[in-house]
């Protein structure tokens, strides 16, 4: 009933959901069936075409249809499940969401964020159950006898929900829900029809940098709204939108003053929510887009408990809390090279630690074998296959999420691998003769080396010092940076240890957050402020004020370059 009620009467903004990718301006009225485009895929993010295949497309810079601002932003996931609990106290966390596309290992590139028929689909029911979940208690809540008091509450909730003033005609449009006979025959049943209605409106599920004024002497640049900065910093810094103080400098357009963007900043960080932005970012980062380990072989998972998945992926957030929000200073880099890691009775065995009985406590990871967030399950089983060695799938991860370097695809036939026979041939050389010759050396003299480190490590993440047949692994090898033989290293550990020193590995860094923050590649005009943030990085061990200051204090986090 509340679905139909949404898109029949008092929610038509709903259909944009259709759109193939919203990227054109949002005006004062909802949406209607009438300005609609034909969706481009009817499966639901795998239909988005083709920003999904420009994973690893080669050497060059990022495709240019994603260095430009998309102008309205969808919420990722996890910025949807934060929105909701901070706006209406829901928790969504075990709910299926849709997902986002990836662009050369990118979750934040908003321009690929196509929406599908199924996208649509789960927004509908998501939107149900959150206002059902909701409507009682703000009804409650509102103790409104009159329309005056119900627009008043609407007016001060879609500020909150759309992150910016509503208009006279939105207010009215969504207010008069409280009060139509055909929303429902309750209070509580119209405030479910109106909750639902917000949450299927574009206002809701995008974040809008659209641009006002033009900057001077560039047509191709134009400044945000002080609303519009206020959720760019807060989706930044806590992946959800913003508080009631940020609200008030918005108001203020206080926002607009870099100065007064770093104090905002600052009080945010020593927020418990700056956890959920970090938390993000870094899961960006290491390309924990799913928990793979609970779908790995079941010889894999043999012996290890049902919920290492959900154990593993706390011990993981816990890391990221206690080394990024915990120490001073806070130091991205340190995440590569802490010897600490969070670990009980599911995951002891796995680790290779001593750890007794079901709360999570800090151990000291076994010197030699693991150091650093890289030796972590959640990292591992990410780039691993359901069963076997995975060097190739590790060594490109390292080279394009730790140096920002784009690996080419594989040659469209490859030769299959038999890992059992030749008992005097281990698989690393076996991998490194099949490619020692062009086309692969050029790729393969790069990314086998760092993929060959992990090669003790199962695809859970388990640790072992010999191959099936009782040979030591050789995990020896040489980082290729600037195209010669640069640094030398002798296992996962020690590479872990040379990354975190590495330029190049901070500067990375610091370019994927310039890109977390923009939602978009950089491009020749970002020069100069991306050169300011990488040199921020390598001079304080890529430190997360350090990397944030440099952004949000540069006069283009208050703007948007258009196409």
């Amino acid at each position: 009933m509340t679905q139909d009620i949404v898109t029949r009467s008092w929610g038509p903004a709903l259909v944009v959901l259709c759109l193939a990718a919203c990227t054109g301006n949002i005006d004062s009225s909802p949406v209607t069936a009438g300005d609609l485009a034909r969706p481009s895929g009817t499966g639901g993010s795998a239909g988005a075409g083709a920003a999904s295949d420009t994973a690893g497309a080669g050497p060059a810079a990022p495709q240019s249809d994603f260095t430009t601002s998309a102008e309205l932003r969808r919420l990722t996931r996890v910025e949807y499940t934060n929105t909701v609990f901070d706006l209406l106290g829901v928790d969504l966390s075990a709910e299926d969401r849709p997902k986002e596309l990836l662009v050369q290992g990118h979750s934040e590139i908003a321009g690929a964020q196509k929406i599908g028929y199924e996208d649509t689909s789960q927004y509908l029911g998501l939107a149900d159950k959150v206002a059902t979940a909701a409507a009682a208690k703000i009804d409650a809540d509102m103790k409104c006898v009159d329309a005056a008091c119900g627009r008043a509450w609407t007016e001060a909730f879609l500020l909150r929900a759309f992150r910016e003033p509503p208009t006279p005609t939105i207010i009215d449009r969504y207010a008069a829900i409280l009060g139509a006979a055909d929303a429902g025959g309750t209070s509580v049943e119209r405030v479910t029809a109106l909750l639902a209605a917000v949450l299927t409106s574009p206002h809701f599920l995008y974040r809008k940098e659209l641009g006002a004024a033009v900057v001077s002497g560039n047509p191709g640049v134009r400044t945000l709204n002080a609303y519009q900065v206020a959720s760019r910093l807060s989706y930044l810094v806590w992946q959800s939108m913003p508080d009631a103080q940020l609200f008030a400098a918005a108001d203020k357009r206080t926002l607009l003053d870099p100065a007064t963007r770093k104090v905002e900043l600052e009080r945010m960080l020593k927020d418990k929510r700056a956890q959920n932005g970090l938390r993000a970012f870094v899961a960006d980062w290491m390309g924990l887009f799913d928990n793979n380990l609970g779908k790995k072989s079941a010889t894999v998972l043999m012996g290890t408990p049902p919920d290492l998945p959900q154990q593993a992926a706390r011990s993981f957030d816990l890391l990221v809390d206690d080394v990024l929000t915990t120490r001073t200073p806070s130091r991205f880099s340190d995440l590569l090279k802490t010897n600490q890691i969070y670990a009980n009775a599911a995951l002891a065995t796995v680790l290779g630690v001593n750890a007794a009985g079901s709360a999570l406590q800090k151990v000291t990871l076994p010197a030699g074998d693991r150091l650093g967030i890289l030796t972590h399950p959640m990292v591992i089983g990410a780039h691993s296959k359901e069963s076997g060695a995975s060097p190739f799938p590790i060594g490109k991860f390292i080279y394009e999420n730790l140096l920002c370097e784009v690996i080419p695809p594989p040659p469209a036939s490859v030769p299959k691998i038999d890992d059992s026979a030749a008992a005097v041939t281990t698989l690393r050389q076996k991998l490194e003769s099949l490619t020692k010759d062009q086309p692969c050396a050029s790729c393969h003299v790069r990314i086998g080396p760092p993929g060959f480190a992990f090669l003790p490590f199962d695809p859970i993440g388990r640790f072992k010092n010999s191959d099936a047949r009782g040979q030591a692994y050789d995990t020896a090898g040489v980082l290729v940076l600037g195209g010669v033989a640069a640094v030398p290293f002798s296992g996962a550990a020690d590479l872990s240890a040379k990354l975190a020193a590495r330029p190049e590995a901070l500067g990375c860094i610091s370019r994927r957050m310039f890109r977390w923050a923009y939602g978009r590649f950089e491009a020749g005009a970002d020069t100069a402020a991306l050169s300011a943030v990488e040199n921020a990085a390598v001079t304080t061990g890529a430190g997360v004020v350090e990397i944030l200051q440099q952004i949000v204090a540069d006069p283009a986090f208050a703007q948007m370059r258009g196409r």
